[in-house]
């Protein structure tokens, strides 16, 4: 993850043009918040066929000859997400039409989708929280695969934040544990947490290729998001 030197316009690029390993990191990035989007829309396990379907299908829509990724504008306000959302949303308006016209034709249905609740704002922000833990998980693997790289103080940082946030331990646990001040511990959990946002600010800029100086304000709404 080289994000200094490259934006999600890279890899979109490269994967319109069919680069196995642009299509495999597009995938890589994208498969679970789409997942989660239409698990969330249609109430059904992330292991169901029809889920898979719509992961594949949003993908083939948007990497086909004058696709979606053919017409993506790096300019776009918001960046890649609200893009990416719209093609989902899209997919699933259609998978659920051609539901209705099997349902009409007498054929067998576990989803109902006309029972289905339009709720278009909720379902946005499940994806936006999809999208949000994404953003994360990547701000965390690019600290730690710099921290694999000999950054001892990143280390340290990093088991801070995963003994404060993954394993629940109070600041005060956390310095008799380390041996430090309290006071101190606060100090050091701050840096800690202030190496993170930076990370995720590095993260959220990979997907603003067109618009950096909106990175900080993405952070600050999907951070929102997870509240």
């Amino acid at each position: 993850m080289d994000y200094p030197h490259s934006t999600c316009w890279t890899v979109i690029r490269g994967a319109a043009e069919r680069s196995d390993s642009a299509l495999r990191e597009f995938g890589r990035r994208y498969a679970a918040v789409l997942a989660a989007y239409f698990v969330a829309r249609w109430h059904c396990p992330r292991d169901d066929e029809r889920v898979q379907d719509a992961v594949q299908e949003t993908f083939l829509e948007m990497l086909r000859q004058g696709g979606g990724l053919e017409r993506f504008d790096p300019e776009r306000p918001g960046g890649f997400r609200p893009f990416l959302y719209g093609v989902a949303r899209n997919i699933a308006w259609r998978a659920e039409e051609q539901a209705r016209t099997r349902k009409a034709r007498h054929a067998a249905s576990s989803i109902d989708f006309d029972r289905l609740p339009s709720e278009e704002e909720s379902l946005a922000l499940h994806f936006d929280r999809a999208w949000a833990r994404a953003m994360l998980r990547e701000a965390r693997e690019l600290l730690e695969s710099r921290a694999t790289a000999g950054d001892a103080r990143l280390r340290e940082q990093l088991e801070l934040l995963k003994l404060h946030f993954e394993e629940g331990l109070k600041i005060r646990a956390i310095a008799a544990l380390k041996g430090l001040d309290e006071k101190a511990m606060y100090r050091a959990m701050d840096r800690a947490r202030q190496t993170f946002r930076e990370a995720l600010v590095e993260v959220v800029g990979f997907h603003h290729p067109g618009a950096p100086r909106e990175a900080e304000a993405e952070v600050k709404r999907l951070l929102a998001a997870l509240e």
